[in-house]
C-alpha cells in the first residue's frame, strides 16, 4: 500500500492506502509505448498546492523501435534466440483482482486475489504458426519488453524493461482478410503457472536512476 499525491493547476489532493489494481503496457510501431496504471484506495483528501513538492527525473523514454517479443518452446530457447517477432502491436496486462472491504462509506481494507497476466499480439499473416499453436493448445515460453541500446546504465548495459513468462497459452485467434488490405492475424494469450520454475512471470528493469 502506498500514499499518492496529485498536483494540478486547480486541484491538489492526497490519496492514502492505495494499492495497484492493474498495469497494462501497450506498443505499436508508430507511437511511444504506453503504460496504464489503475489503483484502488481510500477517499482522497484535498491539500494546498504548496504542501505538495513535485520532483522530476529526466529519464529517456522507450521508443517504438525498442519494443520486442520472443517466443520459443522453452525458457532456454528464449535465451539463445536472437530473433524477434515482426509485429504490428502487442500488449501485456497484470491484474490483481482486488477486493475491498467498506466501512462508513470508505475503503476499510483491500485484499489481493487471483493474479492474472494476459495480453495480445497482432502481426501480418505470413504463415500458420500462430493459428496452429492456438488451435492445438500448445504452451510456449514468451518474453516481452523494451531494450534501449543508446541509453545505458553504467557504460555497457542497455536500459531495459522485460517480462519473461515460462508458460503461455494462446486462448483465442482471429484472422482479418480483405481484398484491399494486408491480411493480419491477432491472438490473445494468458500466462500460466509453471510448476517447473514455480513462476508465472518474471519482471526485470534496468535503469540509470534509482527510483
Amino acid at each position: 500500500r502506498t500514499k499518492t499525491t496529485i498536483k494540478k493547476a486547480i486541484d491538489a489532493k492526497q490519496i492514502s492506502y492505495a494499492m495497484l489494481e492493474s498495469a497494462k503496457f501497450e506498443w505499436s510501431p508508430d507511437d511511444y509505448p504506453t503504460v496504464e496504471l489503475n489503483f484502488v484506495s481510500k477517499k482522497s483528501v484535498d491539500k494546498q498546492q504548496s504542501e505538495i513538492i513535485v520532483g522530476y527525473i529526466d529519464d529517456a523514454e522507450f521508443l517504438p523501435r525498442h519494443g520486442y517479443v520472443k517466443i520459443a518452446d522453452s525458457l532456454s530457447g528464449l535465451a539463445s534466440d536472437t530473433t524477434t517477432q515482426v509485429l504490428r502491436s502487442f500488449s501485456i496486462e497484470f491484474k490483481k483482482n482486488l477486493v475491498k472491504d467498506m466501512l462508513k462509506g470508505d475503503v476499510a481494507d483491500i485484499f489481493n486475489m487471483a493474479f492474472e497476466v494476459s495480453g495480445s499480439l497482432e502481426r501480418t499473416f505470413t504463415d500458420k504458426d500462430y493459428r496452429n499453436k492456438a488451435l492445438n493448445g500448445e504452451n510456449m515460453a514468451m518474453e516481452i519488453g523494451f531494450i534501449d541500446d543508446k541509453n545505458k546504465a553504467g557504460t555497457k548495459t542497455p536500459t531495459s524493461l522485460k517480462f519473461t513468462m515460462p508458460k503461455v497459452a494462446f486462448n483465442s485467434y482471429e484472422q482479418s482478410d480483405s481484398l484491399d488490405e494486408v491480411s493480419t492475424e491477432s491472438v490473445d494469450f494468458t500466462a500460466l503457472f509453471d510448476t517447473t520454475t514455480g513462476k508465472t512471470v518474471d519482471g526485470e528493469i534496468i535503469s540509470k536512476y534509482t527510483y
